[in-house]
């Protein structure tokens, strides 16, 4: 009897059974699909692009939540956003992704200068002129060249090479570079430094040429067209070095001298050790 009645209802049985699963999908991909996205911030992610991030994570809502490829995202964002050493995305069902990103760790303070655009000088000495126009009783004329204007920026590098404005995590004692060579535009923050792929040699100098010598380095000067770096102990005494050669090679030249005679016991303004084979040092006047 009942087979009977199933043979004569099969059409009919057929499509209510397809209307509910139709209700039950279609309930199923609206309520499945992203509707809020979070990300996790701390000290560290300071440096983090948070609103370019939730832009392009827009584009992923209304997308099933099942569905959705998180490790492509991951690759993407990590790929893209050079100051980021990974992102994690977790589903919460039914409708949220919750973001967590851990930045690069910060390898160098990067200090430079460059010139400011005559247009920009022009515009704030018009700022200014307009200003103390009033209180300018004298009738002295204040009218000033064009000349250029070189302006002071200090940022952080990761590992990436990629200019950030701040230091992160307890990394105090950062290595500091300034780049004394003035250059033609700014460099903004997110532009990768290209001069940057010299750390690695920088920071490695820096640490072997401190254990030789028993001083601290306190600061480091780049010369980029020379393609020279110079490093400054606590006592004011200056190392040159040639970063085309291996700093380490040169400053096993000034340990060999040291070995036969402590130069560094004597007022030295510097020890150039850029020469092959050679060590030269300067006493100070």
């Amino acid at each position: 009897m009942v087979i009977e009645f199933l043979k004569q209802n099969m059409l009919r049985i057929g499509v209510i059974v397809a209307m509910v699963f139709g209700v039950l999908f279609g309930w199923a991909w609206f309520t499945l699909q992203v509707k809020l996205v979070s990300i996790e911030r701390t000290v560290d992610t300071v440096n983090v692009r948070y609103g370019a991030l939730l832009q392009i994570m827009e584009y992923v809502k209304k997308t099933n939540i099942v569905l959705l490829k998180t490790d492509s995202l991951e690759q993407h964002f990590v790929k893209t956003f050079k100051e980021l050493e990974s992102v994690s995305i977790e589903k919460h069902y039914p409708s949220t992704l919750s973001l967590t990103v851990v930045p690069l760790d910060i390898v160098a303070q990067w200090e430079y200068f460059y010139a400011l655009p005559k247009k920009n000088i022009q515009k704030i000495r018009r700022e200014a002129e307009n200003k103390s126009g009033e209180n300018n009783e004298s009738g002295e004329n204040n009218e000033k060249s064009d000349e250029d204007v070189v302006v002071k920026k200090i940022g952080y590098l990761n590992k990436n090479n990629i200019f950030l404005e701040h230091n992160i995590g307890e990394n105090e004692d950062v290595l500091r570079i300034i780049d004394m060579q003035p250059r033609e535009k700014e460099i903004v923050f997110y532009d990768e430094v290209t001069d940057g792929h010299y750390i690695p040699d920088i920071a490695d100098g820096k640490q072997e040429l401190e254990k030789v010598i028993s001083r601290k380095i306190v600061e480091i000067q780049y010369y980029r067209d020379a393609q020279e770096v110079y490093f400054i102990d606590e006592k004011g005494v200056v190392y040159w070095f040639y970063l085309e050669e291996s700093i380490r090679g040169q400053i096993e030249k000034l340990r060999y001298m040291l070995e036969e005679k402590n130069i560094l016991k004597w007022r030295l303004r510097y020890i150039d050790l850029r020469i092959n084979g050679k060590v030269i040092y300067r006493f100070e006047d």
